[in-house]
């Protein structure tokens, strides 16, 4: 039975805390639904605020959804749009992945739909900055011998360069530092991850 409330849902801007919200936006049956992050959370008039708690079981369940429905690029679309600095990425993120869960794979087709066309823009863009800066980010051998280099990218794309970075400097350790989002890809010649750059 439909719930009747206008919501906003608030999750901790982590990709799984944004999953949960989009299992909530269906769990609850609301008359509306919006997600936003804490961060950026703007209430509005007449719109009920929802603080979500992050549960990883709700967004694995969202994550094998997906992936059932719209495929491994469907997936892959969603995870690069949550990369994207747009800090209007849920409004796109949220309606394509409705869609997706709705038609299938078929959505890849669907070029010339509005929801389709938002989300492979905003991709886009993420795809394309993450390839600049692997052509254009420059390490220095600092003092112990780690090398380093400082990026200050719009999208959060880290992660989609780091295995590049790691490949390509397979026997040298390194920090690629994200001062944007206060962010260190670090690898020490056996695997890389990712955590906050305090300290850096």
């Amino acid at each position: 039975m439909p719930d009747g409330r206008d919501v906003m849902l608030v999750y901790d801007d982590t990709f799984e805390g944004f999953l949960t919200a989009v299992f909530e936006s269906y769990a609850g049956k609301y008359r509306s639904c919006a997600i936003a992050s804490r961060e950026r959370c703007q209430p509005l008039l007449g719109v009920e605020t929802l603080d979500m708690v992050t549960d990883e079981k709700q967004a694995e369940r969202v994550i094998a959804g997906i992936r059932r429905q719209m495929g491994q690029e469907g997936y892959e679309q969603v995870w690069t749009g949550f990369l994207s600095g747009d800090p209007r990425k849920e409004e796109v993120l949220l309606p394509y992945i409705r869609l997706g869960m709705k038609r299938g794979r078929v959505i890849h087709q669907m070029i010339t739909d509005d929801r389709v066309i938002a989300q492979t823009k905003m991709t886009g863009l993420v795809g394309r900055e993450a390839h600049l800066l692997i052509q254009f980010a420059r390490f220095a051998r600092m003092e112990g011998g780690v090398y380093y280099a400082a990026i200050t990218p719009e999208h959060n794309c880290l992660s989609l360069i780091m295995p590049h970075f790691a490949q390509r400097f397979n026997v040298q350790p390194f920090v690629l530092h994200d001062k944007t989002h206060n962010l260190a890809g670090v690898f020490d010649r056996r695997q890389w991850v990712i955590s906050s750059a305090d300290g850096v």
